[in-house]
Formats: structure tokens, sequence, C-alpha cells
């Protein structure tokens, strides 16, 4: 009995394995920063009379950030890193996705707003979504997505993404280039008082070099393309339906707010979320060694032996 408890108390205490210690690391990052997230989103979307120094329209903004924060990212995030943690890869790509929408977006809540009661939740939100970015990237197998999205139709996926940089950089940069030729300050900025937009450093520095590098990696078929661009997908889709409900509530607090942008990103919010559907849906799922006997079971044909000839009546 006593070597029967022994041997159970050494394998409770047995240190955890390094493969198995470095996958939980970006899990309990994520699920802090799901925490934060949604009291951040929460608070910022109730009580927005903090964000008082900032314009009507950026406070607008502001909430429609927060509520597709709580309602979208925050709860795909949460269901992803479930259905991760039960070997699901198409459920890390959403996780990467969703980590991916909720840094982006926590940038611009820490640059985009005057200083607030809420300061040092942003940061935290900010430096957690970072930091289980790179942790989950670096758990990631990037060979393993490639040799399961054989079906992932990558030029149309390569085609979607060069699409979108085009579109966005097009709009920026009508924006910012009148400006920067004439020295000035871009219209856009109206009333904020930014000294530079965090959306256009984050876009002309990260997001548009990187919505590059996917659609070559996953034209040429290479594992971090394909990461790239399944994470890229999720983001993006999430972000345009953000940036529509940003709109709304913009034009709430500021009537002058033009809701012009809200057909166009429900629109790509449609196209984003068919491309996530059809990227994620050919991601081959693999069988275990039992399933593919079973399978080969099944698939076997069966053999009866004939039937028995009837004896004929033996007449004494």
């Amino acid at each position: 009995m006593d070597t029967i408890e022994t041997a159970a108390v050494a394998a409770h205490s047995a240190p955890m394995p390094p493969g198995r210690m470095r996958r939980a690391v970006p899990q309990r990052l994520s699920a802090a920063l799901a925490g934060f997230a949604a009291i951040t989103s929460l608070l910022s979307f109730t009580f927005f009379e903090v964000f008082e120094r900032d314009a009507p329209s950026a406070v607008g903004n502001m909430r429609g950030t927060a509520l597709t924060m709580l309602i979208v990212a925050v709860p795909l995030l949460v269901a992803a890193m479930i259905m991760a943690d039960r070997g699901s890869l198409r459920a890390r790509v959403v996780w990467l996705g969703a980590l991916a929408y909720l840094a982006y977006n926590s940038v611009l809540t820490v640059f985009a707003a005057h200083f607030n009661s809420f300061f040092l939740m942003f940061v935290a939100t900010l430096s957690l979504s970072i930091w289980s970015l790179l942790a989950l990237l670096r758990d990631f197998a990037a060979e393993e997505v490639r040799a399961r999205g054989a079906r992932v139709p990558v030029r149309l996926v390569a085609v979607y993404m060069l699409a979108c940089t085009i579109l966005f950089a097009f709009v920026w940069l009508r924006d910012i280039g009148p400006a920067m030729m004439a020295n000035s300050i871009p219209s856009s900025f109206g009333a904020t008082g930014l000294l530079v937009a965090p959306t256009h450093v984050l876009d002309f520095a990260f997001t548009f070099p990187l919505l590059i590098a996917g659609a070559r990696g996953i034209w040429a078929r290479r594992g971090w393309g394909f990461v790239i661009s399944g994470g890229l997908l999720i983001m993006l889709t999430i972000e345009t339906l953000s940036i529509a409900l940003d709109q709304v509530f913009g034009h709430y607090h500021d009537p002058a707010q033009s809701l012009g942008a809200v057909p166009l990103m429900a629109v790509l919010t449609l196209i984003g979320s068919a491309m996530s559907f059809l990227f994620l849906s050919r991601l081959a799922v693999p069988r275990t060694a039992a399933e593919v006997g079973r399978r080969r079971e099944a698939a076997r044909p069966v053999h009866y032996p004939p039937a028995p000839r009837p004896r004929r009546p033996m007449w004494y």
C-alpha cells in the first residue's frame, strides 16, 4: 500500500514536461487577456464619460470598438481556446486571429484616446495581447497547417488579402496624401487633437506588410504563409465589423460623422466571413489510427459462407 501511495504522490508532484509547459503559456496568458479585455471593454462601453476630453465622434468610435471586443472578440477567443485545447487546429487559427484583433485595437485604445481612469487597464490589455500572440506563434506548427491545407484555395485567399491591402491603403492615402503634400493636418483628424493617427501607423508599418507577406507565402504554399493568412482573415473579418460599429456609434455621438463607410464595411465583413469559413473548412481533419482502422474495417467487403445445400430426405 505504501508503495502505491508513494508512486501516486510522485506522479502528481512530477514536473510538467517542457513541451506541455510551453503549450500552457499561451493558454494562461490568453485566459488572463480574455478577463481583462471583457472587463475593460464593458467599463469603456458603459462608463464612456471617462473619454470626456476626446471628440464626440472619437468617443463613439471607442464605444463601437469596446462593444465588438465584448460581444465578438472575447467570446470567440474563449471558444477557440477551449476547442484548441481539445486538439482542433482550426480553433488555433481562430485563436490567433482573435489575439491579433485584440492586440491591434489595444494599441488604438492606448494611443488614440486621452489619458483617463482606465489607462492602466488599457495598458494591461495591450501587454497581455502582445505576449499572448507571441507565445501562441512560438508554439504554432506551421508545417502542420501547410500539410493539412492542401485543399485551401490559396490563390483566392492571396488575391483577397492583396485587394484588402490596396483598398485600405487607398483610403488612408486619400486622407493623408494631400495633407503631406501641403504639410498640413489631415482633415480626418478634425477636433480629435491627435498628433498622428495610430491606425495609419499600424497599417502602414505592420498590417499591410503582413498582408502582402501572407499573400505571397500562401500563394507559394509555405507553412508560415498559411498561418499568417489564416490569422489575418479572422482578424480582418472582426475588424471590418468593428469599423462598421465604430461609425454607427460615432454618428450617434456626433451626427456630423458620416455613415458612408458602414455599407462597405458590412459587405467586407460578409466577404471576410465567407473567406474565413472557406479557409477553415478546407483544413483537413487528421484521423487517429483507431479511426483509420474502423474505416478500413467498414469498407472491407464482407464474405459470407455459402448457404448449405439442403439434404435429400432419406426414405427407409
